[in-house]
């Protein structure tokens, strides 16, 4: 079966970068129609402003996770495409924006 990229957007209600870069990151994924399975992962009841078509899943980060996807804060990003982390950075620039969209694209093109 065909599945989509995972993107794990860490988080907290502290993270001003993540509430700017997170939803223009969400914006641009939902207005491009790329196909993604997008879960929060936070330390608390942190909230992002997404587009009504994107679905979030939440998780609790726990030391584990934490140290699996080697997060040293917040706003990070691991994208895992064909089983394989093909992004674990940050996102708090344009140019990382682009550059998770460029993964995303490549990654549905490449499934069709």
């Amino acid at each position: 079966t065909e599945q989509n990229p995972v993107l794990l957007l860490f988080t907290s209600e502290t993270c001003g970068l993540c509430k700017m870069w997170y939803p223009r990151l969400l914006d641009s994924i939902a207005r491009q129609s790329l196909p993604t399975t997008t879960i929060v992962i936070r330390p608390d009841q942190s909230t992002i402003a997404v587009p009504a078509i994107i679905e979030l899943s939440h998780a609790q980060l726990t030391p584990e996770l934490s140290q699996a996807y080697s997060v040293r804060g917040f706003p990070t990003v691991v994208l895992i495409a064909d089983g394989k982390i093909q992004y674990n950075s940050g996102c708090s620039s344009a140019q990382q924006v682009r550059t998770i969209l460029e993964i995303l694209r490549r990654t549905a093109h490449s499934a069709r």
